[in-house]
């Protein structure tokens, strides 16, 4: 909700993912973006396979990513997330809705996180990521626009 021209009330509501019912009240940001215009690309489009997945993103989380450099993607699984079968548990990228190398995200050893780095196209419109459990299915985890 708007609190002025460049500051922001955030508030965030959460729920088990098994858990019936309505979401509860969790936390309260305040998001002081000021004059610089920070989030002026907004935030990366994500959609609900994050809880199926059990997967949290940690970056990038500006919406926009720019051509020419590079972005980091860190994804966390949670306790009892696919993520925690490294081999079985695939994140793939697409360029342009074109599938980038499969080895390009990879989980450390022992480790729950997920991370990789992708030079975005100076011609590239578009990057997206995608969860796959194994079985060669995708679901769409986010999308960054690139400019």
């Amino acid at each position: 909700m708007p609190f002025s021209s460049h500051r922001y009330h955030l508030q965030l509501f959460a729920k088990q993912i098994e858990e019936a019912g309505s979401y509860s009240w969790a936390m309260t940001y305040l998001i002081d973006v000021g004059a610089s215009g920070v989030l002026k690309g907004g935030f990366p489009t994500t959609y609900g396979s994050w809880g199926k997945a059990k997967a949290v993103l940690l970056s990038p989380m500006a919406g926009t990513l720019p051509r020419g450099k590079k972005a980091t993607f860190r994804i966390k699984f949670l306790p009892g997330g696919a993520g925690v079968e490294p081999g079985v548990t695939q994140l793939r990228l697409t360029v342009d809705k074109e599938w980038t190398p499969a080895d390009l995200i990879q989980c450390p050893v022992g480790g729950n996180e997920y991370v990789g780095e992708l030079v975005v196209g100076k011609g590239a419109k578009e990057v997206s990521l995608y969860f796959g459990d194994g079985s060669g299915s995708y679901s769409g985890l986010g999308m960054w626009k690139a400019a």
